[in-house]
């Protein structure tokens, strides 16, 4: 196909996103992780395109509930964020590349595979929920994602940028926002993410002035990600 095709442009957003998964099948996981990423550098050096690649909010390691920037500290707690991290060292190898950290949701077919969709659903039943209170993220909704991503690719952008809502919001309180805004009740326990099995940071909040920067404009609030996604999902008929 690479010989086929002058591609300009090659996004991958390939990956193993199941951080226990990944966990237990470590060498699995770095075929699509790291070794496909691998694989497309030397490709975008050979065949001359601009690899964007899709990495994640994951690799940071903040100690407080503050916003992440592109040069603060990052660090592999799990085999997940640490196939990001290997996967941007080979990715950065072709200067013109372009490395998107992020954490985003939507709808897919099968609609509970997603965070959203897992969520209406169990709010439509009423499954009560085990709500995070100390895991802040910058989560976006992925038709907003990929604007953003198509403006930056046509400012020609290279290096790393992130990308996701211009505040930080626990995991509980984007749940409670998404319950009120579509007017259904929810039963809830109030938990740590702590409890999970597999460690990992829980403050990947992403601070966005960089991107706004290039963009000239100002990311989206956690608010209006929530409203954008009941939105898509009334369209979609999932609402």
């Amino acid at each position: 196909m690479f010989n086929k095709y002058n591609f300009k442009y090659v996004i991958n957003c390939a990956a193993y996103t199941d951080v226990t998964l990944c966990q237990k099948k470590n060498n699995f996981i770095k075929k699509i992780n790291v070794n496909l990423p691998k694989y497309l550098t030397k490709l975008s050096i050979s065949k001359n395109f601009k690899l964007v690649h899709i990495s994640s909010d994951s690799v940071y390691f903040a100690k407080k509930n503050f916003l992440n920037k592109e040069v603060d500290k990052t660090r592999g707690l799990n085999n997940y964020s640490k196939s990001k991290l290997i996967a941007e060292t080979f990715v950065k190898k072709n200067k013109k590349n372009l490395i998107i950290r992020t954490n985003f949701t939507g709808f897919k077919e099968k609609i509970s595979s997603t965070f959203i969709g897992w969520a209406i659903l169990s709010l439509k039943k009423k499954i009560k929920f085990n709500l995070f209170n100390d895991f802040y993220t910058s989560t976006l909704d992925v038709v907003s994602l990929s604007k953003y991503l198509i403006k930056l690719i046509n400012k020609k952008s290279s290096g790393v940028y992130n990308i996701g809502s211009r505040d930080t919001i626990s995991k509980k309180k984007f749940i409670l926002n998404l319950a009120s805004n579509l007017n259904l009740p929810i039963n809830y326990l109030e938990t740590s993410c702590r409890m999970l099995s597999v460690k990992r940071s829980n403050y990947l909040g992403l601070n966005c002035s960089k991107v706004e920067k290039k963009l000239n404009c100002k990311m989206i609030s956690s608010k209006q990600v929530v409203l954008n996604l009941i939105k898509e999902g009334k369209q979609l008929k999932i609402i």
